[in-house]
């Protein structure tokens, strides 16, 4: 198992440290096994890790995630991901966190992701931002395959405004 988290992660704005939030340390299988992605994919997704896997993932769905996911250049961008955001990425919330963003934000994330639970998503990006609007979608973490034409839609009616 391979562990990508930063023992000096101070959280992003509006957020509070993960031992604090109740979120655990993120670890990706260098090699997962069909029942260790099949797991990972429910979980994320919002479902019970005894549920079969959703329409949304179709054999072949699953196949390329269990490609992707075993070669370690994908595993090294992801844990680059991670490094960034509990490193470079708070220097630069902090370089500019008085600073409003100037463009309408449509902000749309998951309900049964930990973020709903913990926060109120919205109001901290229309702290940051001069116009933000948005709303909880009934999903888990993979809102654009989960939910694709809702999601268009969304997205089609803030562009058009």
């Amino acid at each position: 198992m391979l562990n990508c988290a930063n023992p000096n992660y101070r959280g992003s704005p509006g957020f509070t440290r993960p031992e604090r939030s109740g979120i655990s340390v993120v670890a990706l299988w260098v090699t997962p096994t069909f029942l260790e992605l099949k797991c990972t994919l429910l979980w994320l997704g919002g479902n019970k890790l005894t549920d079969p896997l959703p329409d949304w993932i179709s054999p072949a769905v699953f196949q390329e995630y269990l490609r992707t996911f075993r070669r370690p250049d994908t595993i090294h961008a992801i844990c680059e991901d991670y490094r960034a955001a509990a490193s470079i990425d708070l220097a630069h919330d902090k370089a500019d966190l008085e600073k409003k963003i100037q463009c309408p934000l449509l902000v749309l994330w998951s309900e049964k992701g930990p973020f709903h639970r913990m926060y109120n998503v919205l109001q901290t990006w229309q702290e940051r931002a001069v116009l933000a609007k948005g709303k909880v979608m009934p999903t888990g973490h993979f809102l654009p395959e989960q939910m694709p034409q809702e999601l268009t839609r969304e997205i089609t009616t803030f562009l058009r405004a």
